[in-house]
């Protein structure tokens, strides 16, 4: 080889060591600038509460940067992340650029635990008390609590307190079935007088007094007897009354009066108490009642009955008409009318039923004179007239 060749050959190697040098500094100066301005935009995430930071994971979701350990270092000039940890909802931060370079502190928020209870009943009656305080009536409970210890009460007008104790930790799901246990009562029934058939809940339990040892619970309560009017009662077994007692005073059956009258639209009193003229009426057993019928222009009648316990009886009031006699004297001699009808010349005598009668005389030539009177049967009535 040449010595021209040579030096040539040592002039590149020469050339290609200042171009390494110089790009071995150059990088060495970027990656400098850039570890600086990494560390000056190193933001650090500090996880609370103390609890959530064991297991807790950061993750990167947007942004040019990336996580060593609990630091963010980021090129771009935003970022955003995600922390997650068990028994924490995920919290998303986005980070401005302003933030870089800084701590930044997440508090996590704890996941409630779900709670889900329901009896065994499913008539929406039940109360659910948590530490004594009334939460809700309804036959399912769900609620969402946050992680601890409670003391839950299912609480049932008819049955006994049911006491629940729950420790709760974040994002627990509990859910249970709960079995109301049955409340004991007693109920007594007393009849005035006794020895009346009692019926519950369509069940026949005998005769009065009875002392009966009862569930809780509703039960409707029948007294019936052949001579007395049946009662129907609603009674309730419940924890703030677990025992009932009753005294029912019976009332003696009505007896039915059938009524048969004419003529109709009359006035008819039951013991001087004006009624319609129904058909059939109700009225005390075993007491003397006394009946009277009336109508105008009719003689009256009254009667008197006494009917037992259940009995009915039929009552017929035919009323007589009532006639009165009416004497019509006029001088000079004239027609008679009665409402609208000639029924001759005076003297004349009529014979009219006992109602309001308007009676007109009248002759040719003079002025006609109308009077009005009520007949009756008792006394005779004259009407004399002189007509101008």
């Amino acid at each position: 080889m040449s010595t021209f060749k040579q030096q040539i050959d040592e002039a590149k190697k020469k050339q290609q060591r200042v171009y390494i040098a110089v790009a071995s500094l150059f990088l060495v100066s970027l990656l400098i600038v850039v570890t600086v301005l990494l560390l000056s935009r190193g933001t650090r995430i500090e996880i609370k509460p103390d609890e959530a930071v064991n297991g807790a994971s950061i993750q990167l979701e947007h942004g040019l940067a990336f996580m060593a350990g609990e630091t963010l270092y980021s090129l771009s000039s935003k970022a955003e992340i995600s922390v997650a940890a068990d028994g924490f909802y995920t919290h998303r931060l986005p980070i401005h650029d302003h933030q870089f370079g800084t701590v930044l502190r997440i508090d996590l928020i704890p996941l409630p635990a779900k709670v889900l209870l329901r009896t065994d009943k499913g008539d929406d009656k039940t109360q659910w008390l948590i530490e004594g305080k009334l939460k809700t009536i309804a036959s399912v409970f769900e609620t969402e609590l946050a992680a601890r210890d409670y003391d839950i009460i299912a609480r049932h007008a008819y049955f006994n307190d049911t006491a629940i104790k729950l420790s709760l930790t974040r994002g627990q799901t509990v859910e249970r079935q709960i079995t109301l246990d049955k409340l004991e009562g007693h109920l007594e029934i007393k009849t005035q007088p006794s020895g009346l058939n009692i019926v519950l809940n369509d069940l026949d339990m005998g005769l009065s007094p009875l002392a009966l040892i009862q569930q809780g619970g509703q039960y409707k309560v029948r007294i019936e007897s052949t001579a007395f009017e049946a009662i129907d009662d609603l009674i309730e077994i419940t924890q703030t009354q677990p025992i009932v007692k009753r005294n029912y005073k019976m009332r003696l059956k009505k007896a039915m009066l059938k009524l048969s009258l004419s003529p109709d639209n009359g006035r008819l009193l039951i013991d001087g108490i004006h009624h319609q003229n129904n058909k059939i009426i109700k009225v005390e057993a075993n007491k003397n009642h006394r009946i009277t019928y009336s109508k105008q222009g009719y003689f009256s009648k009254q009667k008197t009955v006494k009917l037992a316990a259940g009995k009915s009886s039929t009552i017929a009031f035919d009323l007589k008409k009532e006639m009165g006699s009416v004497e019509v004297f006029s001088s000079p001699s004239a027609s008679v009318i009665v409402n609208g009808e000639n029924k001759g010349k005076t003297p004349l005598t009529l014979s009219l039923n006992a109602v309001n009668q308007s009676i007109t005389i009248q002759a040719q030539g003079f002025r006609s004179i109308t009077k009005s009177v009520l007949p009756t049967a008792s006394q005779r009535q004259k009407i004399t007239v002189n007509l101008l």
